[in-house]
């Protein structure tokens, strides 16, 4: 998979634990739209966060817990909110493992 960004230096939301569990670092990553965006950008937000929840940077590197990885990835949840004001509704869309795991829609 080719990323067209550098991982590390992305805006968005990410939260880690600050290394109070050395074996599980980095535990969510989101990403938030309105609608009306290109699609190509929740494209990219997918993709990006497809990569962020891989174990490994394009199985260069593994997680052990120690040594610090060159490119950011290992999330266990990546989450992607579409929010729809105009008619009152939201989309999430769930990543694990480098896949989308599952979605919802609702009104809000």
């Amino acid at each position: 998979m080719e990323y067209p960004w550098n991982l590390q230096k992305r805006d968005n939301f990410r939260k880690n634990c600050r290394g109070e569990i050395s074996i599980r670092d980095n535990l969510i990553a989101i990403e938030m739209k309105k609608a009306g965006r290109a699609p190509a950008e929740t494209e990219q937000d997918h993709i990006w966060l497809k990569a962020m929840t891989k174990a490994t940077y394009d199985d260069v590197w593994s997680f052990d817990g120690t040594t610090a990885p060159d490119h950011v990835c290992g999330y266990e949840l990546g989450v992607f909110i579409l929010l729809d004001p105009a008619n009152e509704r939201y989309k999430i869309d769930f990543f694990q493992g480098g896949k989308a795991v599952s979605a919802e829609e609702a009104a809000i």
